[in-house]
C-alpha cells in the first residue's frame, strides 16, 4: 500500500510538472502583454500630466492676456508701437 501511494504521488508532480511546462510559454506571453500594456499606461500617463500642465500654463497666458496690461505687453514683445510712439533706435559705438 504504501509503494502504491508513492507512485500516485509521483504520478501527480510528473503531471503537475508537465502541466507547468506546457503552460509556461502561454504564462510568458500573458506576462510579456502585461508588461507591454502597463508601460504605454505609464507612457500615457505621462502626456497626459504634460498636457494638464501645458493647458495650465495657456489658461494663465489667456488669464494674462485677457487684460488691458497684458495685450499691450503681448503688443510691445511683438514689436508693436502706440500712435504717434516713433522706434527707438540705439546706434552703438
Amino acid at each position: 500500500m504504501a509503494g502504491g501511494r508513492r507512485l500516485g504521488w509521483l504520478w501527480l508532480w510528473v503531471l503537475t510538472a508537465l502541466m507547468g511546462i506546457g503552460l509556461a510559454p502561454r504564462s510568458v506571453r500573458i506576462y510579456a502583454r502585461w508588461w507591454q500594456t502597463r508601460q504605454e499606461v505609464q507612457s500615457l500617463e505621462a502626456q497626459a500630466q504634460a498636457l494638464r500642465q501645458e493647458q495650465a500654463e495657456l489658461r494663465q497666458q489667456l488669464q494674462r492676456l485677457s487684460t488691458p496690461a497684458g495685450k499691450e505687453a503681448l503688443a510691445r514683445e511683438k514689436g508693436w508701437l502706440k500712435r504717434g510712439e516713433k522706434p527707438l533706435h540705439i546706434v552703438p559705438r
